[in-house]
């Protein structure tokens, strides 16, 4: 049985030499050095991971301080201990062969002859497959006719790039080096194969990588308008609905200001579109389920998105309760919009019968500033539009402020 000792403390009794015994204690320190081992590998402990059934070994060494050790406790993944003897030294060598790809930990401890077992050693290295890492980057809009973004990697040495096959369509080549990042597109719903062959030096290929990917077969919606997906109030805008399956003859539809689930008749062609303005601010969602000839229904396409008001929020140095500043004193105008920077050039502005003013919107953040000085003292109106990336100019928005 192995002993796990540290720091132990014994207590004495001392005899007096003369008299009666007087019980008295004393402690005395006995320090066990239980430092882990160490463990060192030429082919596993690299800057690169090493490939699989690639044959080396680990080295193991008595840790600092530790003396008398006849053998080392070694476990792969937290599993079983395995015993394996010291040389008369102390050390130990212990052959191996990885069996798979990815991630393992080996666990080390040293055993004395005293039956003391060390503090663990842990060390954590990385096996390559021969065949590449393929990584697939899912996407919520993902659908036939859509783009999935995948990525190659191998780390083998002197790989110059990839070929692929998707779905038994041709290969295609990326001549990158190591990593790759492509897009693949669905033809049709349900599971297709994606296969992938790194290229190698020596111009062979390494073995395949074969991955299956699902496609659902909900229809594909998309929301469109004048300033592409950005729904704003009062804009109107179309929403496009393709199948993901053949002989669709209608779509069951929610959203859009229902929650009524209502059909709609599909084209000859098995699309839709909605004429859509929205009327109030704020998240919304529409979900269509598509209906074959032959009954067949769909899985669901909801769609996330948020209605944006089309008039800024105003906010100024004053305010409408109490006079502040005063005529000749500058102060500031904020004008605060969740409209992306794209679709928007500025605010349109005037304080009463001043002369128009333009501010152009800060190219980043919600928020745009512009300095203002009152010509007059009292109630004050100021009167904004937002101007359009196409010059379109929404509604008066008016904010009323008293000057001291």
């Amino acid at each position: 049985m192995h002993r796990r000792l540290g720091r132990t403390l014994f207590s004495l009794l001392v005899i007096a030499a003369i008299g009666l015994a007087q019980p008295a204690v004393a402690q005395a320190a006995a320090d066990v050095d239980t430092a882990p081992p160490s463990v060192e590998s030429a082919e596993y402990f690299t800057d690169k991971s090493a490939p699989i059934e690639t044959r080396g070994s680990f080295q193991f060494a008595p840790g600092e301080g530790v003396t008398d050790v006849v053998s080392y406790l070694y476990n792969f993944d937290n599993g079983d201990d395995t015993t394996l003897e010291a040389a008369a030294d102390g050390t130990a060598v212990l052959p191996w062969t990885p069996t798979r790809e990815g991630r393992w930990t080996l666990t080390v401890r040293s055993v004395t002859r005293a039956g003391v077992v060390s503090d663990p050693n842990v060390r954590g290295f990385s096996i390559l497959s021969h065949s590449p890492v393929v990584t697939i980057y899912p996407s919520e809009d993902a659908g036939v006719g859509r783009p999935v973004r995948v990525e190659f990697l191998s780390e083998l040495d002197g790989v110059t790039g990839f070929v692929y096959r998707y779905d038994g369509g041709r290969w295609k080549s990326v001549d990158e080096g190591y990593v790759s990042l492509v897009d693949i597109i669905a033809s049709r719903a349900g599971s297709t194969e994606l296969v992938v062959r790194a290229k190698l030096p020596s111009g062979k290929l390494s073995p395949a990588t074969r991955l299956s990917i699902w496609t659902p077969d909900s229809p594909l919606v998309e929301l469109t308008g004048p300033y592409g997906s950005t729904a704003i109030v009062g804009v109107p805008m179309t929403v496009k609905v393709a199948p993901a399956v053949k002989h669709v003859k209608q779509y069951l539809y929610w959203g859009l200001e229902s929650r009524e689930e209502k059909p709609v008749k599909a084209r000859y062609d098995g699309t839709v579109r909605l004429p859509w303005t929205p009327a109030e601010e704020g998240y919304n969602q529409v979900s269509f389920r598509s209906v074959t000839s032959g009954g067949q229904v769909s899985a669901s396409r909801v769609l996330d998105m948020t209605v944006h008001p089309a008039v800024p929020i105003v906010q100024s140095s004053w305010n409408n309760t109490k006079p502040t500043g005063g005529v000749g004193v500058p102060g500031r105008v904020r004008f605060w919009s969740t409209i992306p920077a794209e679709h928007v050039k500025g605010f349109r502005w005037h304080v009463d019968d001043d002369p128009e003013q333009f501010t152009a919107r800060y190219p980043t953040g919600p928020d745009t500033q512009t300095p203002y000085t009152p010509t007059h003292a009292g109630p004050n109106k100021l009167s904004v539009q937002i101007e359009f990336s196409d010059g379109r100019l929404g509604p008066v928005q008016e904010y009323a402020f008293l000057v001291a």
